[in-house]
């Protein structure tokens, strides 16, 4: 019997477990290659920090030798970055580690710690903390445009954690934003709209989410607690801080849970648990159509409350804990006589027609 056939399979089996091990290896090492080296010849992704040679030291240069479309990528190993960071190109700057990859303010200097005034700027991926507060409310991210995402990062210990101002079509979500300076907020929207802000973790910030003349948000499945004020405030005109729904947030511990201000109108606040608040679970001042359905209220010193003129609000199949079980649930509030709008206010009532009988699940 001929050894040729034998021979010719040991050959063809060395061949595949070569290309095996050729085509192995480099995935299992791609991350220590990364980090070693700046693979700049793919033109499209910028390193930050690390070892390699050629890695850029500050996050601005990498940003300033961007183009549209570039990720600059930054290291742990180089964190703490002390930097101001303007972005004014539409790229994406990638932390390696969220609780590793840190950008730090300075008492000393008044500034937002990173400013973006590009359109479509993805940020993910830092702790970003400590902006000064130096009589004026600084923030960790000031946004100034249109379709950014911000998500997967740590903002603290700002005068505002993150700041959008007459920006629309952003989303801001899977952050943890936590502590304030001088209880500023946690978010806050100036003007623009059409932004989604869900599923981030905010606490021990003045305000949850300050929502001011900005219409058609979606404010959805954030959990927010221990507020000096508000969890959410909304205050509009009519032209501006209306169709904006809030709904499935868990709020805890605040003076109010939801307030809606303003003339606003057509504002939808719908299924939200709000509960231990100090003050008011929900209160309304001067607003318009509001629709407030199918949310639990439970262990606020006041369910809910309703101030000056507060016409033509829809409440609905809520879920009270001090309802008694029959007929409708009273809300309370004061406004003033029709007639005499310097003189005193008056007690009124609003109902809830169809109380829910037991909490929602949320």
């Amino acid at each position: 019997m001929s050894k040729k056939p034998v021979l010719y399979k040991v050959i063809v089996v060395g061949v595949i477990v070569i290309f095996l091990v050729i085509s192995i290896t480099p995935s299992v090492a791609i991350d220590n290659i990364k980090k070693l080296s700046l693979p700049i010849s793919s033109s499209n992704t910028l390193y930050v920090g690390g070892t390699g040679e050629g890695n850029y030291s500050s996050i601005q240069d990498a940003i300033n030798d961007a183009v549209d479309g570039d990720t600059v990528f930054v290291y742990d190993d180089s964190s703490p970055y002390y930097e101001y960071l303007l972005i004014d190109k539409s790229i994406s700057l990638v932390g390696e580690i969220k609780w590793r990859t840190i950008i730090n303010g300075d008492d000393e200097i008044e500034q937002h710690i990173i400013r973006i005034t590009a359109d479509r700027v993805n940020i993910q991926g830092f702790t970003i903390q400590d902006c000064a507060f130096l009589g004026e409310f600084y923030a960790g991210i000031m946004v100034n445009s249109d379709n950014n995402s911000i998500y997967g990062n740590i903002l603290t210990n700002n005068p505002r954690n993150l700041w959008l101002k007459s920006s629309s079509n952003n989303k801001i979500y899977n952050n943890i934003i936590t502590k304030s300076k001088r209880d500023g907020p946690g978010i806050k929207l100036n003007g623009g709209g059409n932004n989604e802000i869900f599923n981030n973790i905010i606490s021990e910030v003045g305000i949850g989410i300050d929502i001011l003349e900005s219409s058609s948000n979606s404010i959805y499945k954030n959990n927010i607690s221990k507020t000096a004020w508000d969890s959410i405030h909304l205050y509009g005109i009519p032209q501006s801080g209306c169709y904006n729904r809030i709904y499935n947030n868990i709020i805890t511990n605040a003076k109010t849970g939801i307030f809606l201000g303003g003339p606003c109108k057509l504002n939808f606040v719908y299924l939200n648990d709000i509960k231990s608040c100090r003050k008011y679970g929900c209160s309304l001042y001067e607003t318009i159509s509001a629709f407030i359905v199918k949310n639990n209220f439970h262990n606020n010193s006041c369910n809910a409350y309703f101030f000056s003129k507060s016409i033509r609000n829809l409440w609905i199949r809520n879920y009270w804990d001090d309802w008694n079980g029959w007929r409708s649930y009273k809300i309370v509030g004061k406004t003033y006589r029709w007639n005499d709008p310097e003189g005193d206010y008056v007690t009124v009532y609003q109902y809830d027609r169809l109380p829910a009988a037991k909490p929602f699940v949320i």
